[in-house]
């Protein structure tokens, strides 16, 4: 509505946690942790529990296989994000799931040495955060001033654009003050920005073009949206947010290209195709 009251979106330059969300704080403390035991070597969680913040207490359902496996790689890339980083660990909101097994897989394969990989990169992600959520567990624990890999990569602003209804200008600020954190913190390291990746709710994958009618039944839109589009989508299922997504891209892109240690990376191309002049997202990449 335009006014302070009624927007949800956080101010992208200051930090901002999501202490009140189920499951946040004990995924934070499992990022830390996370870190902790890859720069320690440690060979147990118990060695974890004695040496990091808070011990670990509490949090056994939080430690499963792939914890163990990360604890005793090093570090040569740090992944920070949302959800699809999370998704690289298995996890979503700290708690393991099944269901991204295939990424788990993926990310054992080519980002860990002993999965054949030629470097180890570390997944720190959580669920539905946002820019100024990332910016503040950066600034709590999740970026330490001993933990040095050689190359940070930020996959961040899906959740501004959607969950809290950022605009293009505000989820750039908020990715570039994420970014500006790094580049003080560690001046040396290089930075690879991640583009947003395509997303559609809709069951044929466009990015374009969807239309919904006024007041829809709940028949209308199990046949419109696919079983993954959440709350936000149904209630905004009107707005295409490929265009915006794609303004947000192009900022980045080029900003990076004014910097020096930093690079751009957009998979998008690897999700999209192209059917009569439309964009949609390849079917058999879709979830949900």
């Amino acid at each position: 509505n335009g006014d302070d009251s009624s927007c949800k979106c956080n101010d992208p330059l200051i930090p901002s946690p999501r202490i009140g969300t189920k499951g946040w704080g004990k995924a934070h403390h499992l990022n830390k942790a996370l870190i902790e035991a890859t720069v320690n070597q440690f060979d147990t969680v118990d060695d974890v529990d004695d040496y990091s913040y808070g011990g670990t207490n509490g949090y056994d359902d939080f430690f499963g296989d792939d914890f163990y496996n990360l604890m005793k790689a090093g570090c040569d890339i740090a992944m920070v994000g949302d959800q699809f980083i999370e998704a690289m660990n298995g996890r979503s909101m700290g708690r393991n799931n099944t269901l991204f097994d295939p990424i788990v897989n993926v990310h054992k394969q080519y980002l860990t040495k002993s999965g054949g990989g030629n470097y180890d990169a570390l997944p720190l992600g959580i669920s539905g955060d946002s820019s100024p959520n990332l910016l503040w567990r950066l600034k709590h624990g999740e970026m330490p001033n001993y933990f040095d890999p050689q190359i940070w990569l930020v996959m961040i602003g899906y959740n501004d654009l959607t969950r809290w209804g950022c605009s293009e200008e505000i989820a750039v600020l908020g990715i570039m003050r994420v970014i500006e954190e790094i580049q003080f913190s560690w001046p040396d390291a290089k930075i690879v920005v991640s583009g947003i990746l395509p997303v559609s709710p809709w069951k044929d994958g466009r990015l374009e073009g969807g239309t919904m009618k006024q007041n829809p039944t709940k028949k209308d839109l199990e046949e419109l949206f696919s079983a993954g589009a959440n709350h936000w989508w149904k209630e905004h299922g009107m707005i295409d947010l490929w265009p915006s997504i794609e303004t947000v891209n192009k900022e980045l892109e080029k900003f990076c290209e004014k910097q020096t240690k930093m690079f751009y990376f957009d998979a998008g191309d690897i999700f999209i195709k192209e059917s009569d002049g439309k964009k949609y997202i390849k079917q058999d990449l879709m979830s949900g």
